[in-house]
């Protein structure tokens, strides 16, 4: 395939359903490379900085779609692309230049002109922040072919890509993989964890609801056949429904403000361990409470109201 590969490339984009295609070395979600060897005017000669970085072809800015914020992408126009790298702009950031485009740095022992700065792109886990990362022309490296597909029709295109791969390079068995599943695998414990956490958490809302209906049922039976039920002969409904209501009051306020305690303990370190997260705000917690506290309120009270509703002449007959 090495030998053939630009034949290959070229009639890979001119495929129904291909919008574009290009290659790199080794897969773009999983398979990267990593070097200290890049230095530059100002840089401290002790720092010893990792950069992300990965060999592409012509095209393969375009496939991937990323955004340009400077400069262009790798072109067959510019020979001197061969010489060229294309910074992210987290490693714009580092490096400090104000415009970074057609400054010059240090990359393996070579000068390297930067042609374009592309816009962050995160692959990797969001636990991880978004690192340093160039780009360099040596589309004789690559190891893997990128294509953008069309949505429409995509078993087709891809049964036109597996026997264009078998016609090109016989005997081989196509490996094709779809980015969706790459990333999909990435975040996979997250998306667990999330499904069971909304699992739990309704199971948990479902039996403190039921919970809190048979205490309050409980509770409205035994004032409506207590002893102090003849007092209440001729009371209005209110004397039953607010000291019902108050007696939950204290506990609900009280279990909340444990159950946010819990997740302090428990939770917010995991949380923390996500360099990309929202910030919680104090009105998240309370709007909670309050939620919580209105649920217990109408279960209560309806069964505050409805033991107050019972006429007392059925209990003074019995």
């Amino acid at each position: 395939m090495k030998e053939d590969s630009r034949a290959f490339m070229q009639r890979l984009r001119a495929l129904p359903g291909v919008v574009n295609a290009s290659n790199a070395t080794g897969n773009v979600t999983t398979h990267w490379g990593t070097t200290t060897g890049v230095e530059w005017p100002g840089k401290d000669k002790d720092a010893n900085i990792e950069f992300g970085c990965q060999s592409i072809d012509v095209g393969f800015i375009e496939t991937m779609g990323l955004q340009m914020v400077q400069g262009r992408s790798y072109s067959a126009d510019f020979p001197s692309d061969s010489s060229g790298l294309i910074i992210n702009e987290a490693a714009a950031a580092l490096i400090g230049f104000s415009d970074p485009v057609g400054k010059e740095v240090n990359f393996w022992g070579e000068k390297c002109k930067i042609v374009g700065v592309v816009k962050n792109f995160h692959f990797k886990s969001v636990h991880k922040a978004m690192s340093p990362w160039l780009y360099y022309f040596r589309p004789d490296q690559a190891s893997a072919v990128v294509a953008r597909l069309q949505p429409e029709n995509m078993k087709e295109t891809v049964a036109r890509i597996e026997s264009l791969i078998r016609e090109m390079n016989p005997g081989s068995v196509p490996e094709l993989r779809f980015m969706d599943e790459d990333f999909q695998a990435v975040y996979q414990t997250e998306q667990r964890v999330g499904i069971l956490s909304r699992y739990f958490a309704g199971i948990a809302i479902l039996i403190s609801c039921l919970g809190l209906l048979g205490l309050a049922a409980f509770s409205g039976r035994a004032a409506d056949e207590g002893d102090q039920y003849p007092e209440g002969v001729g009371r209005k409904r209110d004397t039953y429904y607010l000291p019902a209501v108050g007696r939950f009051h204290e506990t609900g306020a009280g279990s909340h403000c444990c159950s946010v305690a819990c997740w302090f303990l428990g939770r917010a370190d995991w949380l923390n361990t996500f360099a990309y997260r929202i910030e919680l705000q104090w009105w998240y917690f309370v709007l909670a409470g309050v939620l919580a506290l209105v649920t217990a309120w109408l279960t209560v009270g309806s069964q505050a109201v409805k033991a107050a509703r019972v006429n007392p002449v059925r209990h003074l007959k019995d």
